[in-house]
């Protein structure tokens, strides 16, 4: 008899420990469960969006430098096209949402030397494609008003209507990702060459 009571007893033991097992979780651990799992999510969405938000920063970007990169292609085609007289092609910055690719029209006589090199409202026969960037991207104000100008046969660049010289040797554009106040750079130099700038925070 002595014998059949620790026997006992761990059996009712084994099935206390089983019958505990059965039930689960724990009200309690399971919302520390789904707490930490909602934790992790959130930082995983916040890296998502965030990542998402610098591609559409740096698709912008391109899009200026490859719309500067086709003006200053197109000025260097020039000699090879007849028809209408064009003197050359540039951008110009309208707003915070806007710019414009256009062609540089002779002003009188059919001659390139009287024209302003500049670009505006008044000119809308000599814009080619107008466009508007991704509404969480905006241009900084003071790269506003700008315009970049490429002209044959080097060619030669103006910036507001004045030749690329020393003073005047470089336009930077910048754009800026709204949420975050990021921002990448599109820079021309006064020998036409366009690079890429970023601007640590």
């Amino acid at each position: 008899m002595h014998n059949q009571k620790p026997k006992s007893h761990k059996l009712n033991h084994r099935r206390a420990r089983a019958s505990s097992l059965s039930r689960g979780f724990t009200l309690i651990e399971v919302m520390v469960a789904i707490g930490i799992m909602v934790s992790l999510l959130s930082i995983s969405l916040g890296y998502s969006r965030r990542g998402g938000e610098q591609i559409i920063l740096f698709k912008e970007r391109a899009r200026v430098m490859q719309e500067i990169a086709r003006a200053r292609s197109l000025t260097a085609t020039l000699f090879k096209e007849e028809g209408e007289k064009v003197c050359g092609y540039g951008i110009y910055i309208v707003d915070q949402r806007t710019f414009t690719v256009f062609k540089d029209l002779p002003t009188t006589n059919d001659e390139c030397n009287g024209n302003n090199k500049l670009f505006g409202p008044v000119e809308a026969s000599e814009e080619l494609d107008t466009f508007t960037l991704d509404p969480q991207v905006e241009i900084r104000q003071e790269s506003t008003d700008t315009t970049i100008l490429f002209l044959p046969p080097k060619p030669d660049l103006y910036f507001d209507g004045n030749i690329a010289a020393a003073g005047n040797s470089e336009r930077e554009i910048t754009l800026e990702l709204i949420s975050t106040g990021d921002t990448l750079s599109v820079s021309v130099n006064q020998l036409g060459q366009i690079s890429s700038l970023s601007h640590e925070q």
